[in-house]
């Protein structure tokens, strides 16, 4: 029993890749399908198994404190329905996708017991997120046709995700837990998805991951300097000192053969106060308004969308165009639970971010540190998908679990 549990968690993995054009939302309602067919099955026998073991199911204390956030402000919302099961373009319910994540933690922590599990299915994480990666070079070369899987040749990609920032914010995974798994194996084959995810990271032209990015390699990098001696560190610092020289030529000389010749490079330091960027700041200063109205528990989970409507400025549409009349999120996770779980919400996150950041210092998981701060920075102009949502949750799991953790399996 314990074998298919194992099996259909490393199936979970695959939830990034999981599309099917049948449907009207090709790249996210499958992936939510696809969840919740392999962790409710899973969950299923896991409770059977600690029933007939008599086995205690640990549950950590933050997913019981994110999941009683989110449905005391579901429950006091303006559309409880909304809340619990979303709409078909997102489905970022909590009973379709937050619940079936969060029993995905349970079902990670109860089931791998030593550091070689776990480092097994990091390993098999990035191998997914390398697919990714290699399908979005396809549809930026072309070599599938020029609009394969809806993606248009030598422009940004969204892979398998179907959405720019999707790929952005999972490169940041490939780039950090690349780093990590050197670290813990010391194995110079993690270059090669370290300099992919990169790679992926410039072909989405995803700017809030590329500023996560750069925070999260300067946090890095000063934790680093200060914990490690030697000429090592020095050469870490040469090169940390030699890419900022770089980065910041880049952004003072856009025109510059640089920026020109990296692809998509041009796009993420094209960071200015118009566009795009005004028509967020339109529906921050909603999500702001809302949650003045409701500061304790917000309008309830996934319903900005009422928010934005109440508080609507005609200029968005002149600024923006009609693609930016409608809103159902505010593109910025703090701003969302602001608006939409209030304080209970934003505190319940922050407690989890600080907590994560505090016990990878302890331990000097130095590159999970530099991961941690960067998707966070990240997730302050933009939204949680499906895929990201999960990869995130499986490192909570995993250090929910090193408590426990064994340094290796038993015979």
């Amino acid at each position: 029993m314990n074998k298919i549990v194992k099996s259909l968690l490393y199936l979970v993995l695959l939830t990034p890749l999981v599309y099917a054009p049948q449907f009207v939302f090709p790249f996210i309602f499958p992936k939510m399908l696809w969840l919740n067919l392999t962790i409710l099955p899973a969950f299923i026998l896991l409770l059977i198994n600690s029933i007939i073991k008599e086995e205690e199911i640990h549950i950590p204390l933050i997913i019981k404190i994110l999941f009683l956030a989110q449905v005391i402000s579901s429950l006091f919302g303006s559309d409880i329905i909304n809340s619990l099961t979303n709409n078909y373009e997102r489905s970022m319910g909590l009973m379709t996708t937050y619940l079936p994540v969060y029993l995905l933690v349970i079902l990670l922590i109860n089931t791998f017991k030593t550091k070689a599990e776990w480092l097994n299915y990091f390993k098999a994480s990035l191998v997914v997120v390398s697919v990714v990666a290699l399908i979005g070079l396809i549809q930026y070369h072309g070599w599938l046709g020029d609009n394969f899987l809806f993606n248009k040749s030598h422009g940004r990609i969204w892979s398998t995700l179907g959405n720019f920032t999707f790929v952005g914010t999972m490169s940041l995974w490939m780039i950090f837990i690349s780093g990590w798994l050197y670290s813990q194996t010391k194995a110079l084959k993690y270059v090669l998805p370290f300099a992919l995810g990169l790679e992926m990271l410039f072909l989405s032209g995803s700017r809030s991951p590329f500023i996560g990015l750069i925070i999260g390699l300067i946090t890095f990098i000063i934790f680093f300097s200060i914990k490690e001696k030697g000429v090592f560190r020095n050469r870490i610092i040469a090169l940390a000192l030699v890419l900022a020289v770089i980065v910041g030529y880049a952004f003072t000389h856009p025109s510059s053969i640089i920026t020109k010749e990296i692809p998509g490079f041009s796009h993420l330091l094209d960071i200015k106060l118009s566009g795009t960027l005004k028509t967020r700041m339109f529906s921050w200063e909603a999500a702001w308004k809302g949650f003045k109205e409701n500061p304790i528990l917000g309008n309830g989970l996934n319903n900005f969308n009422i928010t934005f409507n109440k508080y609507y400025q005609k200029k968005i549409e002149a600024i923006g165009g009609p693609y930016e009349m409608w809103h159902d999120n505010p593109h910025s996770l703090y701003f969302q639970l602001l608006s939409e779980q209030g304080l209970l919400g934003l505190v319940s996150w922050l407690m989890l971010f600080g907590s994560m950041l505090v016990l990878l210092f302890r331990r000097s998981e130095l590159w999970l540190v530099g991961f941690v701060v960067a998707f966070s920075v990240c997730m302050s102009a933009i939204f949680f998908d499906i895929s990201n949502l999960v990869f995130f949750f499986i490192l909570v799991a995993f250090l929910c679990s090193i408590p426990s953790l064994k340094e290796s399996s038993s015979s």
